[in-house]
């Protein structure tokens, strides 16, 4: 995949024929609430009084999640080298967009200053007001991504366990042949141990040509597949449960046999 930054198409028909990796993170727990004369974003270390008074789990009320998972992804390479969208959508129905160059801050109070701010005003510009940070933005998602792209969903308890390194690379034409890397791959989450790959060196040294003809392959397939390579996953950004979409999902997968912290799971994706 090439490094070159992401933009944002200035055509509708160009949205399409961008190549990158898209995450939403679904369900995220960002709401304001008034607290005296200011707002502040509700969070469950400094408003349970307000969650008890309104009888609401605590669970619905961590901020924190969000703001670990956005550290983890815009700070990943794959974003450096401007191949990750990243799109917030929270639990009230509010849809954000967030600026590949977004650098998110690093403390917690911070992030809900900006946060509160984004809630009320719409929108964060860069410190020069020549880009927007966050935006929010018209629902559904599904209208902010290219067309008959594949929308891949993400559940510690979902059926099929797979794994990402096997995964992933299908969407980008980069299956890699067995000789380079085989992968044992667990059938069912109840077994002792979970999903596995070892890597092999490759070994030029017998059936030398027929090596080198599956790597060139393998090249030669993802410059032909490069104008089609996107994929969506959908991550939970929310304490637990299962992910509740308006959009329909194609596919759910688990790619843990145990349950992962948000933050861990946009980690294992972006470095699939």
């Amino acid at each position: 995949m090439d490094s070159k930054a992401f933009q944002i198409p200035k055509f509708f028909k160009d949205k399409d024929a961008q190549r990158r990796l898209i995450v939403i993170l679904e369900n995220a727990n960002l709401e304001t609430v008034k607290v005296g004369n200011n707002f502040e974003l509700l969070n469950c270390d400094d408003h349970q009084g307000i969650l008890k008074k309104h009888n609401r789990d605590i669970a619905e009320a961590r901020p924190d999640i969000t703001h670990q998972c956005l550290l983890t992804l815009m700070d990943s390479p794959l974003n450096k080298a401007g191949l990750l969208k990243v799109y917030i959508h929270t639990a009230k129905g509010v849809l954000i967009d967030v600026n590949p160059k977004t650098r998110i801050p690093r403390t917690f109070p911070r992030f809900c200053g900006l946060m509160v701010q984004l809630l009320h005003k719409l929108s964060i510009s860069a410190a020069d007001g020549s880009d927007k940070l966050f935006k929010v933005i018209k629902n559904p998602v599904t209208d902010h991504l290219p067309a008959n792209v594949r929308i891949i969903g993400t559940s510690s308890k979902a059926e099929k366990l797979v794994d990402l390194w096997d995964f992933v690379p299908q969407f980008f034409g980069k299956a890699m042949p067995p000789s380079i890397i085989t992968t044992e791959t667990k059938k069912t989450k109840a077994e002792e141990s979970g999903p596995s790959t070892k890597r092999k060196k490759i070994d030029l040294t017998e059936n030398e040509e027929e090596q080198e003809e599956a790597v060139s392959g393998v090249v030669e397939d993802v410059k032909k597949d490069d104008e089609r390579e996107v994929v969506v996953f959908v991550l939970g950004a929310f304490a637990s449960g299962k992910i509740t979409t308006t959009y329909q999902i194609d596919e759910e997968i688990s790619f843990s046999q145990y349950p992962l912290s948000g933050s861990v799971a946009c980690g294992k994706v972006c470095c699939a």
